[in-house]
């Protein structure tokens, strides 16, 4: 069956197994290509839906993508959060929900799914879901809990959390239209708890293995921890990396990334990056050629004078040249790390925001990398900790040793195992 979609390009939804609900964060969507292509692989039809500057990167990796909030998120809102150092918190939870609800009726009916797929940053449109379509979920996670909560905070209890503190969000008209909406679905709850008891049996999933966390404990049931999620690249940036090769000659490449979201903490990425260009200055780094990847346009960025053995991009294809990169500087977002340990890079993390911190502060228990806080860096702190990172063999071992555990999970494709659980074995 194919019919007509007003939010679609080319005009034309067909039925599809399973719908990939994301947001438009790189670290949120690009580790969805290798799953979406695994359940494809095992015989189920697959489609995104995004926002319009996310399609474009979807359709190039194969799949179909359903473009909705155009109105909300016009072509180049990305870019101009980039360029203009907007937070996505000044997105008005009323707006977005609102924009929601229509488009989930305009799509959904003609998708028909079997599974929906959405993220945990989607988790009062998770509950929207369940009680208007009754379809299977899974929702997935790109973060781990925090560990600044208790020990035993489940997946699931994080995505709970994160549809109340939306809902509480919502104000007017809205947060009324909300309640009509489950009085008018013969839903009435005694309780919060009460209407966030789906997320009790809508299967979890985290985009990483449970090994790189701190906490090693059973995961809760119906929360499965997948491989790092990390798709081959078959569009191999080969003019590019033949002249950073050139560039670096003989010399040992060193990257630095505060990653895609250098919007949230534009001042300090800025002095960070500076603090490198100088570090590379220093006698001690001589054998070294720095690759700085800004996150965004050169013009927004005020640099130093640029030494001989550095170069600066807007961007640079991040799993390309880490296949050339001796050490990695990153912000400690978790896709960085991820494709760090799948190219067995080590890292130095310089947290930023976020789940950052944490992030670091995983990377130093397990003692594959170093991280340092950027209240107390200098351009020769940074010099002095790539040299000893560069020359410590016991944390590069245990680097190997957790690549291979990435490897050995990634392997498993759990997530295909429980879509199969889920609507059973594909069948012509």
């Amino acid at each position: 069956m194919t019919t007509t979609y007003a939010g679609q390009q080319n005009g034309v939804v067909e039925k599809k197994d399973i719908v990939i609900i994301t947001d438009f964060e790189e670290g949120h969507f690009y580790p969805l290509f290798r799953i979406a292509r695994n359940f494809e692989e095992a015989g189920y039809s697959t489609c995104f839906v995004s926002i319009l500057d996310t399609l474009e990167i979807i359709e190039k990796n194969g799949f179909q993508c359903i473009p909705i909030f155009k109105k909300v998120f016009p072509r180049g809102y990305v870019k101009s959060l980039k360029d203009n150092g907007i937070s996505t918190e000044s997105i008005s939870p009323n707006l977005y929900m609102q924009s929601l609800l229509e488009e989930l009726d305009a799509f959904m009916p003609l998708v028909q799914p079997k599974i929906v797929l959405t993220s945990y940053f989607f988790s009062l449109g998770t509950l929207i879901i369940h009680y208007k379509y009754r379809v299977q979920q899974i929702t997935f996670h790109t973060l781990f809990p925090p560990l600044s909560s208790k020990s035993d905070t489940s997946l699931r209890q994080c995505s709970a959390n994160h549809a109340i503190r939306t809902f509480m969000e919502l104000n007017g008209p809205l947060a009324g239209f909300f309640m009509s909406f489950f009085e008018n679905n013969n839903k009435t709850f005694k309780s919060l708890e009460d209407m966030l008891a789906p997320f009790q049996e809508i299967p979890q999933i985290m985009l990483c293995p449970k090994q790189l966390n701190i906490e090693n404990s059973v995961p809760a049931e119906n929360e499965i921890y997948l491989g790092p999620c990390i798709s081959p690249n078959n569009n191999i940036q080969k003019v590019f990396l033949q002249e950073v090769l050139e560039r670096k000659g003989h010399r040992k490449l060193i990257y630095v990334s505060m990653g895609s979201q250098t919007k949230e903490y534009p001042k300090k990425a800025e002095k960070l990056f500076n603090m490198m260009l100088g570090a590379m200055k220093s006698i001690n780094l001589k054998d070294f050629h720095l690759i700085l990847s800004l996150g965004s346009d050169i013009e927004n960025w005020d640099l130093v004078e640029l030494p001989e053995n550095a170069d600066v991009f807007s961007w640079v294809p991040q799993l390309d040249i880490l296949k050339l990169t001796s050490i990695a500087i990153i912000h400690g977002g978790l896709g960085s790390i991820k494709e760090c340990i799948h190219s067995g890079v080590p890292m130095l993390i310089v947290p930023m925001g976020r789940d950052q911190a944490d992030n670091a502060e995983r990377i130093e228990y397990h003692q594959i990398g170093y991280s340092i806080s950027f209240d107390t860096i200098t351009k020769e702190i940074i010099a002095e900790k790539l040299i000893e990172l560069f020359e410590n063999q016991d944390r590069k071992g245990n680097l190997v040793q957790m690549q291979r555990i990435f490897e050995e999970i990634e392997n498993q494709k759990n997530e295909v195992k429980l879509v199969r659980g889920i609507i059973g074995e594909k069948t012509d």
